[in-house]
């Protein structure tokens, strides 16, 4: 269930209110945890959502994912380059495939 903050505009303490959608949208008016003053949807803190990548918080990345995209890169940049001259690309992508599997 979502919960939703909300400021008292009596005693300015800050708390959550856990409610279904269909109970916040049913009921207009709570009462203060603190002061048992009068407490409207207009008193409800607004808060960034707190939506982060997983990758991130723990540290870690995809395995290898740098390396294919910098191998991807590589190949698409040969295509222009006549066969020949392709193989100093080769030799890279094989150098960086080399390293992405140890």
């Amino acid at each position: 269930m979502p919960s939703y903050p909300f400021e008292c505009p009596h005693c300015q303490d800050t708390f959550d209110i856990v409610l279904s959608i269909k109970d916040y949208d049913a009921t207009d008016t709570w009462d203060c945890l603190s002061c048992e003053g009068e407490i409207t949807k207009k008193n409800r803190l607004m808060t960034m959502p707190s939506v982060t990548r997983v990758s991130y918080v723990d540290g870690t990345k995809r395995p290898g994912f740098a390396e294919n995209r910098e191998m991807l890169k590589l190949k698409q940049d040969s295509y222009n380059l006549k066969p020949e001259d392709r193989k100093e690309i080769k030799k890279e992508i094989n150098t960086i495939a080399s390293k992405g599997k140890k």
